[in-house]
């Protein structure tokens, strides 16, 4: 076992993919030549590996894979004001998913906190302060609640470790030109799921309909449609052979949502109370599982984007504990 801290809470991935993930944490680890606080540094630590673990499984195994079957279906409800409208209705849900990102947050959430200890004396952790990493979701003087959160939460931790947490905030007090814009996004995303994820469904489904729909028109002649999800660009084939190529609109809905066929072409191509009366409409709902709350990159949540955002938000975490440790001398509680 290494004699130097440093290198007992160091995350190493280099050479490694985010399948394999980081060497799992040791046992039992050996305490005797612990200074105060450095325990709870290797536990962070610890938090962040497991956390990886979590991410390398899912990334590898593929439990929430977009699902290229029917997740759902679609029921007729009523024709009003000239229109048909549908009630689109999720029957699967990807639990493991789910429990997975559950999991990968607890953890990278539960690093925090301890780090947090680190930075409070032994005996305020031995008499049970609770401490917690605060993570402000509005600036401290915007409330007295949160003022008096900020001041509860970093009770006894020297000015250093204050503004140490201040830097990672999204709505810092000073200002930290040297630390990413996004860091403190990324924190309060990640306590905010684990939050959710205590209580309720943490996991969401975007459902984007795969759609194919036969219209008859009032001259008798018929029109087909089929969506695509590749372009957000779908065609109108008419009958004898001619083809018109129609825009249509994102077709996104969510779990429950009633919905119509105006929202498949765009207003301009064609009489939608006439398509509407007359369509008969075949719907595939193909579900993309979306953390609730979170900004990713694409419109449509897939795999790619939560498992690179699960990466970053471990990363962040990573390099907080990494810090932590490099600056513990001037961090290190007050007794």
């Amino acid at each position: 076992m290494p004699n130097n801290f440093l290198d007992r809470i160091k995350i190493d991935l280099s050479g490694r993919s985010i399948l394999d993930g980081p060497s799992p944490p040791e046992a039992w680890i050996e305490t005797s030549d612990l200074e105060d606080g450095q325990f709870e540094l290797l536990s962070a630590s610890s938090k962040v590996r497991r956390a990886y673990a979590h991410i390398s499984n899912l990334a590898r195994d593929q439990i929430f894979i977009t699902s290229k079957e029917n997740i759902g279906s679609v029921e007729a409800k009523s024709y009003r004001n000239g229109k048909r409208y549908y009630l689109a209705k999720a029957e699967r849900y990807p639990l493991g998913a789910a429990i997975a990102i559950g999991d990968i947050v607890g953890n990278l959430r539960a690093a925090l906190d301890h780090i947090a200890s680190s930075f409070v004396p032994e005996k305020e952790r031995r008499n049970g302060k609770d401490v917690a990493f605060p993570i402000m979701d509005a600036e401290r003087s915007s409330s007295r609640g949160h003022s008096l959160r900020w001041h509860s939460a970093t009770w006894g931790m020297n000015d250093v470790a204050k503004r140490f947490i201040d830097r990672h905030q999204p709505y810092p007090s000073y200002d930290h030109q040297w630390v990413p814009p996004h860091t403190g996004t990324h924190l309060l995303e990640i306590v905010r799921a684990s939050n959710r994820d205590k209580h309720k469904r943490l996991v969401e489904l975007d459902i984007w309909m795969d759609v194919v729909a036969n219209v008859k028109l009032a001259d008798g002649s018929h029109v087909s449609y089929r969506s695509s999800q590749s372009n957000g660009s779908g065609k109108i084939v008419i009958d004898g052979g001619r083809k018109k190529s129609v825009p249509i609109l994102s077709y996104r809905v969510k779990d429950g949502e009633e919905i119509n066929l105006s929202r498949l072409y765009s207003r301009k191509s064609l009489r939608l109370s006439q398509l509407d009366r007359y369509a008969s409409v075949n719907f595939k709902l193909l579900g993309y599982p979306a953390v609730k709350g979170w900004q990713l990159p694409s419109q449509i949540s897939c795999d790619g984007d939560i498992i690179q955002d699960l990466v970053s938000k471990a990363a962040i975490v990573s390099k907080i504990v990494r810090e932590s440790a490099e600056n513990y001398e001037r961090l290190r509680p007050i007794e």
